[in-house]
Formats: structure tokens, sequence, C-alpha cells
């Protein structure tokens, strides 16, 4: 049954490819860096250290790998794959962040060869439980941090510091997008006209650091069946998903979020989905 809310412009950058990287929660665009940087892995430059994709710079240089990137790595290593496999779609709702992440995108793209199929960064979209216009609360005072505590929750610790003395907090008007949305408009196997050779022996890769919204992403796909029905066809999915609790500080709104979590972990690995769980200094 087609979901009357879905998002109507998600499709916009998007090609269908077999294997993929969603990133929700992009930030700055850095964990699209560390997927990149886990198919230089082995290359290191001597004594400079690895060759690492930096982000703000948009260059490759030398530096220290990050310990995401071996998760990566290893979870790509298991299907013999590498990231120029894979088409890379990250989601970041937050305005102060657009510019960066478009740059990057195009500096990406223009990349000969390129280090990964396709990217595109959704700059209008938080991952959510479900489709449609919603709003985010923006986390003003972690500059150093690079706003990292933005979310959807109101009651979040660093979008309630960033309120004026108790105040309203700054908020972003977006278009909420689930992960079973963003699965059918970018996986080759959900086209109208894939084959049947399309259909199987993808493999999708789900990062997900999203401030508390983790909870009603994971129990919509859960439900949807979505993620089910694509690991039937003969794909591999992994999750590596980053859960927020106590900073979510209103506990009428926390202790129901926290009770979806195992339900909906539970229902997606007896499918065969693969679940990592991912600490918040990665």
């Amino acid at each position: 049954k087609k979901n009357n809310n879905e998002s109507s412009h998600v499709v916009s950058g998007l090609k269908r490819c077999k294997n993929i990287f969603l990133d929700f929660g992009a930030n700055i665009g850095d964990s699209a860096g560390k997927f990149i940087d886990s198919g230089f892995v082995g290359c290191d430059l001597k004594e400079k250290g690895n060759v690492v994709f930096d982000v703000t710079e948009r260059e490759f240089k030398a530096a220290k790998a990050n310990k995401i990137v071996n998760k990566f790595k290893s979870i790509m290593k298991a299907l013999d794959k590498k990231p120029y496999d894979y088409c890379v779609y990250p989601v970041e709702g937050n305005p102060v962040f657009t510019e960066r992440l478009k740059a990057i995108e195009d500096t990406v793209m223009n990349f000969s060869p390129r280090p990964v199929r396709n990217v595109h960064f959704l700059t209008e979209h938080v991952g959510a439980g479900q489709d449609g216009p919603t709003e985010l609360f923006l986390d003003t005072v972690n500059e150093k941090q690079n706003f990292w505590g933005s979310s959807i929750l109101k009651s979040h610790q660093d979008v309630k510091k960033s309120a004026n003395e108790g105040g309203e907090p700054k908020s972003h008007p977006v278009e909420g997008i689930t992960l079973s949305t963003l699965v059918k408009k970018s996986s080759v196997a959900f086209s109208p006209d894939a084959s049947e050779e399309d259909k199987k022996d993808g493999h999708l890769i789900v990062k997900i650091d999203i401030e508390g919204g983790e909870y009603d992403l994971m129990e919509e796909v859960a439900n949807s069946g979505v993620l089910c029905d694509y690991k039937a066809m003969g794909n591999t999915v992994d999750l590596v998903v980053e859960y927020h609790r106590m900073s979510i500080t209103d506990p009428k709104v926390r202790n129901p979020l926290l009770g979806k979590k195992g339900k909906a972990e539970n229902k997606l690995r007896e499918c065969g989905v693969e679940i990592q769980g991912m600490s918040a200094m990665w």
C-alpha cells in the first residue's frame, strides 16, 4: 500500500543502485568520508599515516584512520566489496551544513576515478518514523562539535540548552523520510522493472545517528517489512545504530521510545538483518 504522505521529491538526484550506503545523520559529511576511507585501509603513506578523505578540505591526505573506518571495511570485506561498488546517500536536514555538503558532493562526483559509484546528500530531509513535513530542532551551542545535538525531539538536552532561558528552541522545517521509503527509492531491487538478477546479491549498509529519532525510524522499518523483503530476495543488510538515551531529557518521551528498541531489533534480526551498535565517540 502506498503511503500518501511519502516525500514527493526524494527521488531527485538518486540513482538506483545494487549496493547502497545510507547515512542518517550525516552532519558535516564525516561518516560518508569515513566510508570512502575504508577503501584505502592499507594504503599508508609510510610514517605520515593512512590515506583519508578530508571532508573539510575536500582532498585526500595522510592522517590516522578512524575506528569506524575498520567497521565499514569489515562489513564490506565479508562480501568482497569496496566503496566504489556503492552509491552513497547521506541525509542531513540542518541548513548550517547544506553548502558544505553540496561542495563535498560536487568534489567526489568530479573525481576520476571516483571512490564511490555515486553520492548525493539529501539536505532537506531527516530520518523519521513517517514521511512528510516535520521540524528539526537545532543545537546552536555546540559549535566545536558541529552542532551534533540537533534532533526531531524537542526534549533533547542540546536542543533545550540552545533555547533561550526556557523559551522555544530554534527549528527548521524539513521533510521526514523513513528508512523504508529511502530504500525503495534508491535500491534497484525495488525498481518496477527490476530483473531477477537486479533483485538479488545487493548490499545495504545503513548508519543511523539521529539523536533520538532512531527509535521511530527502526520501528517503522521493522513494521513495514521492507528490509525483510529485501533480505528475502537474496540481499544483505547491515545496520550500524547509535542509540541515545539520557540525552532525551523528558522521561515521558524517553521511556516509550526505549520500549520500542527490543521489539524492532528482534523483528529485523529474525529475518536476517545484521545490527551493530555504535558508540557516541566513533
